[in-house]
């Protein structure tokens, strides 16, 4: 079940070890590369530390499809905007939405529910399935908007 997986990603990646590398070797080298606005989108557990990220200067958004783990204190230091796609039978979003709320890039940020999708539909979508490969397609462009407006 999720406390398995919840049990399996601590160990194999921990979160607090995960965002320390995403600031010092990703985002570094990526500077390096000549980015000057960088934003992160992960899948998962993945949208737990693009939020738990998104608390570096560095960060300029963050997008989380199906994301888990995530509790309304990940967003106490969040310092950029922020999108949640959810499938049908992913947790609420609703207490990490609402501990945003407050934040001055609220009004940028953005959430939407795929009611008919199950958790981990963007990756796992039949592509030639009409429903399935438009709702996937449709999270891609939702994200590649929410960059496109918050990136440099």
């Amino acid at each position: 079940g999720i406390e398995a997986v919840g049990e399996w990603v601590t160990r194999v990646a921990p979160f607090d070890q995960t965002v320390r590398e995403v600031n010092e070797v990703v985002v570094k080298h990526l500077q390096g590369k000549g980015a000057k606005s960088i934003g992160v989108l992960g899948f998962c557990w993945g949208g737990k530390i693009a939020v738990l990220s998104s608390t570096s200067e560095l960060i300029k958004a963050g997008v989380g499809i199906h994301p888990s783990f995530l509790s309304p204190d990940d967003c106490e230091k969040i310092t950029s905007p922020q999108m949640f796609l959810t499938a049908g039978n992913d947790p609420p979003i609703d207490p990490v939405w609402e501990a945003m709320s407050h934040k001055p890039f609220f009004d940028k940020c953005f959430r939407k529910c795929f009611k008919d999708m199950s958790h981990g539909w963007s990756l796992r979508a039949d592509m030639n399935d009409p429903v399935q490969g438009n709702q996937a397609n449709e999270a891609i462009q939702l994200a590649i908007q929410h960059f496109d407006a918050s990136l440099i």
